[in-house]
């Protein structure tokens, strides 16, 4: 796999070629995926919104196998206020599929209610009330 296809080399390429890299790597789930996706999460390396956005979507691929990296990514993007709502509700996704500890998704769900944005409220509420609603021991809490 050939990690040097940079964001600023397909910045004004076909979105198809793009997009089949991102999900390549995202199929790859190494560290250096992500690593890789990471490049287009980055808001300094001028991307269109929904190619960040989907690159966020190919990292939930990898971030099972790669949480911690994962999270590291995520979460800043996540806490940006300033960022896109649609890249802060993939963010989410992401960091949701890492499989958070509980202060995390506390910490997510006390600072919810004065974020500005009520797209990512209306989706990070939804979400944790349908883990309310789910019939696992393990999200009872």
């Amino acid at each position: 796999w050939q990690y040097s296809m940079r964001p600023e080399d397909v910045r004004d390429g076909p979105e198809a070629h793009v997009t089949m890299y991102l999900v390549a790597a995202g199929n790859l789930a190494t560290r250096s995926a992500c690593r890789y996706l990471q490049r287009f999460i980055d808001s300094k390396a001028n991307q269109a919104t929904p190619r960040r956005a989907a690159a966020f979507w190919s990292l939930t691929r990898a971030a099972p196998k790669n949480p911690e990296l994962a999270r590291l990514i995520a979460l800043p993007v996540y806490e940006n206020v300033s960022e896109p709502h649609v890249v802060r509700v993939a963010a989410f996704a992401t960091i949701l599929v890492t499989n958070p500890d509980l202060y995390l998704l506390r910490h997510i769900a006390k600072n919810i209610i004065s974020d500005p944005s009520d797209q990512l409220a209306s989706f990070v509420t939804s979400a944790f009330r349908a883990f309310r609603k789910a019939n696992f021991p393990c999200n009872a809490e």
